[in-house]
């Protein structure tokens, strides 16, 4: 989530499985709306289901949720 705006993208190509247009869907969307941080959460649920699996990514975005009060998850 931390992660800058200009390595968002590079991250999500290098660290994913998500396909070239979907990438290039999510550089659109952080090029118009930087401050949703889109690609940045896609990147660390992303991850987060590579490394530790689908029911952990769940539970950290649940935890997320709780902790910084969002309603939508990271």
């Amino acid at each position: 989530m931390n992660t800058e705006d200009k390595d968002a993208v590079n991250y999500l190509k290098y660290f994913t499985l998500l396909t070239q247009p979907e990438i290039e869907e999510l550089a659109t969307i952080l090029a118009a709306s930087p401050e949703k941080r889109d690609a940045q959460r896609k990147l660390a649920r992303e991850v987060t289901r590579l490394v530790h699996g689908d029911e952990a990514s769940k539970k950290a975005e649940q935890a997320s949720r709780i902790l910084f009060g969002r309603s939508s998850p990271i």
